[in-house]
């Protein structure tokens, strides 16, 4: 997959273009005669000629201002041929509007402080933490009740539910019950996707986990189930997948964000994305 992110699938909303070998979601405006669009970790392209024709087609729209965030390319020479590729067609750089960067995990990074894992311990006395693959009609229901929960108590825009039920296909859920009610109280729903890691591993791989979607309920803050569901859901990654390397998602050191010291915690590998660019044409 020449560029891919799993946020850019027509499931997770907004508007949705699809052309000649390249798809994009974007949120888009206008002011009079002119129009903005915001295309975040966009586009999806399988192919080097796809993303050519996304180029040729930002560029044949006129009386439009897009903003693009590219998604991230792990491969840093690959990135480089990417954004050399988008400043020859017209774009400016730019700042992110998405996190800049991204924390990526592996099993040498699994060394969390004494204090972390008696977090962890504590959490697991208190829950059983069973990794999945395919969520069942009413375990999905379960997750997803739990995830609106969540995007009420953080005052977020909640995704539909399709969305979690097309990474559940193809992903692998963490999912915590209480061991004393035998409640769900807590989830880690991921992504498996394809890339170049050569510059993380040093060697062929090319299988990740991206981190998509976590929630708690009160009942599960208040067991402090969080970390006890990361750090379960790493271990089962590393000792019985093919998968050298985790993805949180999403990172930023300048942007205040309230999560840095939860991520980091269990890794400091950060990795920058691509880029952010700006293409304006008028007539």
């Amino acid at each position: 997959m020449y560029l891919y992110d799993p946020t850019q699938l027509p499931e997770f909303g907004y508007s949705f273009f699809e052309g000649d070998g390249f798809t994009y979601r974007y949120q888009t405006s206008k002011k009079l005669f002119f129009k903005s669009l915001y295309i975040p970790l966009g586009p999806i392209a399988p192919t080097e000629q796809g993303f050519d024709n996304f180029l040729r087609h930002i560029q044949s729209l006129r009386f439009t201002k897009v903003k693009l965030d590219l998604p991230m390319i792990y491969n840093r020479k690959h990135a480089t041929h990417v954004t050399d590729k988008v400043i020859a067609a017209g774009f400016t750089a730019g700042t992110y509007i998405q996190d800049e960067e991204t924390l990526v995990v592996t099993k040498d990074d699994m060394n969390l402080k004494h204090s972390e894992m008696n977090q962890i311990r504590n959490g697991l006395k208190k829950a059983d933490i069973i990794i999945k693959g395919t969520l069942s009609d009413q375990e999905l229901d379960d997750v997803y009740a739990i995830y609106m929960i969540a995007a009420n108590r953080l005052q977020i825009t909640p995704k539909s539910k399709a969305v979690f039920k097309l990474l559940s296909a193809d992903g692998l859920t963490a999912l915590a019950y209480d061991k004393t009610t035998e409640k769900l109280e807590g989830f880690l729903l991921n992504s498996y996707a394809q890339a170049d890691l050569s510059d993380i591993t040093n060697t062929g791989d090319t299988s990740l986990l991206l981190l998509m979607f976590t929630g708690l309920t009160d009942t599960g803050r208040d067991l402090q189930l969080g970390r006890a569901i990361y750090y379960e859901l790493f271990r089962y990654v590393f000792e019985n997948t093919d998968v050298n390397v985790i993805d949180f998602h999403g990172a930023s050191r300048s942007k205040g964000r309230s999560y840095m010291g939860f991520k980091t915690s269990f890794s400091k590998r950060f990795v920058s994305l691509p880029g952010s660019f700006t293409h304006i044409r008028f007539l």
